[in-house]
């Protein structure tokens, strides 16, 4: 019984046969010889029937050699179901069981033979796959190089790299870095990769970023050595830095001349605004005296009279329009500036908008026409400032119009947050290569030659108080069929009360 419970606790086959027929066998013999097959019956079988055929003939032979030998031999069992498997056998002669009894205890190495495949497998992938890589790959053993990838020879010029093999691995690099592989191994595994150079065997030096990864566990006498030749991204980072110098030499010359002209900006800004402020005094005076003369009873004009003095009225008038465009102009913006921003009803403002326009549209034969709805949200803007902004584009709409011209007001919201007053004109349009200097302020686009009156502030002046008031401005122009431009102005969010 002791036997048998210590039978029991093998993990190998052992089993007992008397004659070449099996009289006992262990539960790790059951299982090794029956493979997928159950209830196999071992006992009273002979144990030649669980052995390769290549060794049937003479297994009884081989059973007293290795009974006289008491060493393992190698050798091939066949499985219930008929799997060959590989394994180990050693034979006992044991009388107390009986003359003609022996021992057999057997090892399945069909696992391990798989397993040592496997990792014969594993190592020829990783050699394909290094052989991949461009990169320098090399093993190490005690710092002695194993193997050393295709890349890695051509890298270093080394042919074959038979004389790579066998060397010590800080011998690849240039003098000043082979004092790293004096250090602890394991101080220099980490995740940031080092720089160092290569020393090639034709004596040229490249720039590398190397890494190096312990093989082994903790021990650190196997190593894996990788460099990256980093010599032409080195390159690539010198003329980038040039690069990044020239063009924050650049980007100084453009502060430069910025400020150059923000101040001439500022100077022409403040030129205007004193010019302007200086010709109002005398034109008020100018169109005030005319006033007086066209409605003076104690010396009445004449109508020839009165005609000249509504044309020095008229001109006065406009040149003094003029003059207030161009201080708005240089004062938008400008700390001096102040809106006064209210809530208006949007149909009040259009219908302001529209009766003004008739100053500069009675007497033509261009026809303005309102096409926005009766119903319109309340607008949240300097009244003044965004009628002169629309003002000046029906002015613009009607002056640049082709004779029997249309013009049209529409309205149309822009969600909860706008409304979008367009002006529509039935004009000769803006050819495209015109469109980036139409906001350009006193750039008239070539209608300075047309005899049609204008300095070229209104619509630069449309858009900075349309921008100032968190608006904006946009524009359409087909050639030959005319233009649509539009003033967007911030709404209120509900109506007043």
């Amino acid at each position: 019984m002791e036997d048998q419970a210590f039978q029991e606790l093998l993990t190998d086959l052992f089993c007992v046969c008397r004659d070449g027929v099996i009289t006992s066998i262990n539960s790790a013999g059951v299982a090794m010889l029956s493979g997928n097959q159950t209830g196999v019956e071992f006992v009273g079988r002979a144990f030649s029937d669980f052995i390769s055929h290549e060794y049937v003939d003479g297994i009884d032979q081989i059973l007293d050699t290795l009974a006289a030998e008491k060493d393992y031999f190698p050798i091939k069992f066949v499985q219930a179901d008929g799997q060959p498997i590989s394994a180990t056998m050693i034979v006992h002669r044991t009388p107390e069981h009986g003359q003609g009894a022996a021992v057999i205890l057997a090892q399945d190495l069909t696992h391990r033979t798989e397993l040592t495949q496997a990792i014969k497998r594993s190592e020829e992938r990783f050699r394909k796959l290094v052989d991949q890589t461009n990169n320098l790959i090399c093993t190490c053993e005690n710092l002695e190089i194993k193997f050393v990838n295709t890349a890695g020879r051509k890298l270093m010029k080394a042919g074959e790299g038979k004389e790579l093999v066998g060397k010590n691995v800080k011998y690849l690099f240039h003098p000043d870095y082979q004092p790293i592989f004096d250090m602890d191994i394991h101080d220099l595994t980490s995740d940031e990769p080092l720089h160092a150079k290569l020393s090639c065997v034709d004596g040229t030096v490249i720039d590398v970023s190397m890494s190096i990864s312990i093989l082994d566990g903790h021990v650190g006498s196997e190593i894996m050595v990788e460099a990256r030749d980093i010599s032409g991204h080195n390159q690539a980072v010198g003329a980038l830095r040039k690069t990044n110098r020239d063009l924050e030499e650049r980007a100084q010359q453009l502060l430069r001349s910025k400020e150059e002209a923000e101040r001439a900006n500022q100077t022409k800004s403040h030129f205007l605004s004193s010019m302007s402020h200086e010709l109002r005094t005398p034109l008020n005076a100018i169109i005030g005296f005319a006033r007086l003369l066209e409605s003076s009873k104690k010396h009445p004009l004449t109508a020839r009279q009165k005609g000249r003095a509504g044309h020095i009225l008229d001109s006065g008038n406009h040149l003094l329009g003029l003059i207030d465009d161009i201080l708005s102009l240089t004062n938008v913006g400008e700390a001096t500036f102040a809106l006064s921003i209210i809530n208006i009803d949007a149909r009040q403002f259009a219908d302001d908008c529209l009766n003004d326009s008739k100053i500069f549209s009675d007497g033509t034969d261009v026809s303005v026409e309102d096409r926005t709805d009766i119903e319109l949200p309340i607008l949240r803007i300097d009244h003044r400032r965004a009628k002169q902004a629309i003002l000046h584009l029906l002015s613009n709409a009607v002056k640049y119009n082709s004779e029997g011209g249309m013009v049209w007001l529409d309205a149309e919201r822009l969600g909860a947050q706008a409304l979008r007053f367009s002006v529509t004109d039935t004009g000769p349009g803006i050819p495209e290569d015109k469109h980036l200097d139409l906001f350009q302020p006193f750039n008239r686009l070539g209608a300075e030659t047309t005899g049609i009156d204008g300095a070229g502030v209104g619509l630069a002046l449309a858009k900075k108080l349309a921008e100032e008031m968190g608006g904006a401005v946009g524009f359409k122009s087909v050639p030959g069929k005319g233009s649509t431009f539009w003033i967007e102005f911030p709404t209120a969010e509900e109506k007043d009360g």
